[in-house]
């Protein structure tokens, strides 16, 4: 079947009477990391999340206690840095696992998500495991040791409950997302493992009770030595706590990213990706513990929620389909491209949908484009819709920096017979586009590239399109997460550059809801 999980790697924990709940900390400070973790809650994976009680319930995490923090950038050892990672990890996998129950159940949306969920469960395992081998053996496995002969992850009583509940959607759903995400998750499992101990077992194998169940007491053991305390939380607090652990996992990444080399190109590659899979999380935990209902709200705001939720069309699976339909048939160079990139595996996401082609395609053609600029080719399947609006002895100029990605694109734009019509630059977008002429010359501009350079690339651009013009970009709502104030990553830079936008007198925009946001800005001199 599949791996236990594989974040039975942990600390040190005096051990008392393990059936009774305790909040003593065992977070980083034991080993002088400068961080410290408050003491997660959480109900038993069984129960749900408990009914919210108004107004208190917006603060249950000043009522629950110290707040997580992060360590202060030169105050860490590198053994008080892994511990941190280690324990944060723990900490936000535990909710994880809880998410990924309720999609399987059928309580939340479903095989899809969980699919996703396990790719962030995925991102959780690199990020947590990215210590060298010799300081988890100085700094983690002794402490495992001293709280256990036999400490193991297959203990944890929410990844107990992952296991029962995945047999079934596996055997139905073999060769899918879900399927795929799983087994990779088995392999960076397997990766880690073995990077981090080289040789010998684990301490469960090494005890002779690999196989054996795990007792109450030792549930109990494991949930005190990752300071988990098992109570009633409801979904305002559930939300607080993984928010707040995730926001501090962005954080750490951005003083230290993850530089580990795995051997494989496929978990080098993924693992790139981290901040993208837990700014992601962040968006699932809002959109996810705000359907469990409206927690903290008074009935008058209630009332202006649900009002203003009854002007929109809830999305469905079904929905897209049928938009998509009406989008037109694809070309025989579409469909290909579509199922080239998702061969890709998880950079398929980066791709645009159908609709959204067809609407640049439109854009395109009623403005008679003849040139027009794109920041982010990636595949390619927005320059062919781009190239297909050109006007008579249009051009298409495209930027991008992977050889990889643009090698599939080229070879699309050949089969479509577009190839003579589209430049390609490799290279920094920045750079190319400070080097095109200055004058007013280009029809339309296309951004969906890195976020943090989104405003860099609309200052190059704006002066350089004609009056008239349309300026594009892509992925302006960011899973949503753009809309809150205390966004971080690339939901922040996106947040900033609508403000930008916003703010910018010489266009007049529209930041439409199509895929995960688009905004049509139109240079009025």
């Amino acid at each position: 079947m599949f791996a236990p999980p594989p974040m039975s790697w942990t600390g040190s924990c005096e051990r008392p009477d393990v059936t009774e709940t305790t909040t003593r900390r065992s977070g980083p400070s034991a080993i002088g990391s400068g961080g410290d973790l408050a003491v997660l809650r959480l109900p038993m994976p069984e129960e749900p999340l408990a009914e919210c009680d108004g107004f208190a319930c917006r603060h249950s995490g000043d009522r629950a206690g110290a707040r997580a923090s992060a360590p202060e950038p030169g105050t860490t050892t590198a053994e008080g840095h892994a511990w941190y990672r280690w324990l944060l990890g723990h900490h936000v996998s535990f909710g994880v696992w809880r998410l990924i129950c309720g999609s399987l159940s059928g309580a939340l949306a479903g095989a899809d998500l969980a699919a996703e969920l396990f790719d962030v469960y995925s991102a959780l395992l690199l990020y947590s495991g990215s210590c060298t081998s010799q300081v988890y053996a100085d700094a983690i496995r002794p402490r495992m040791m001293s709280c256990h002969s036999a400490f193991s992850g297959t203990w944890s009583r929410d990844y107990e409950l992952v296991r029962t509940l995945l047999g079934p959607p596996l055997s139905r759903n073999r060769g899918t997302r879900l399927a795929v995400a799983v087994q990779f998750n088995r392999l960076v499992h397997m990766s880690v493992a073995k990077r981090l101990v080289p040789t010998g077992n684990s301490l469960l194998r090494d005890s002779g009770k690999a196989g054996v169940p795990p007792t109450d007491d030792e549930r109990a053991l494991f949930d005190l030595f990752f300071s988990t305390r098992r109570v009633s939380t409801c979904s305002v607090d559930f939300r607080t706590q993984m928010i707040e652990r995730t926001d501090l996992i962005l954080s750490d990444l951005a003083a230290q990213p993850v530089t580990t080399r795995h051997g494989r190109a496929d978990l080098d590659r993924f693992q790139m990706g981290l901040r993208g899979k837990f700014e992601r999380l962040v968006s699932i935990t809002r959109q996810l513990t705000h359907e469990e209902g409206l927690c903290g709200m008074t009935e008058q705001e209630q009332a202006v929620f649900t009002a203003d939720a009854m002007k929109a069309v809830p999305v469905s699976p079904e929905l897209i389909d049928y938009v998509q339909q009406q989008a037109g048939p694809l070309s025989p160079t579409q469909r290909w491209l579509i199922d080239r990139t998702r061969a890709l595996g998880q950079a398929f996401e980066m791709q645009i949908p159908p609709e959204q082609g067809q609407f640049l395609t439109l854009l395109a053609r009623s403005i008679g484009a003849s040139r027009i600029v794109e920041v982010g080719t990636f595949t390619g399947y927005s320059t062919l819709a781009l190239a297909a609006g050109l006007g008579p002895e249009g051009q298409v100029l495209t930027c991008d920096l992977s050889d990889e990605w643009t090698a599939v694109a080229q070879e699309a734009w050949r089969e479509a017979g577009v190839a003579d019509r589209i430049e390609l630059k490799l290279g920094r977008a920045a750079d190319t586009l400070r080097a095109l002429p200055t004058e007013p010359t280009i029809d339309l501009a296309f951004i969906d590239a890195d976020k943090v350079g989104y405003v860099e690339y609309w200052e190059l651009l704006v002066p350089r399109i004609r009056p008239g013009g349309l300026l594009l970009v892509d992925n302006v709502l960011y899973y949503g997460d753009a809309v809150s104030p205390d966004a971080v990553g690339n939901a922040r830079a996106i947040r900033e550059f609508n403000a930008h936008v916003l703010a910018d007198d010489r266009v007049e925009s529209v930041l439409l809801t199509i895929a995960d946001g688009l905004t049509v800005a139109r240079k009025k001199f």
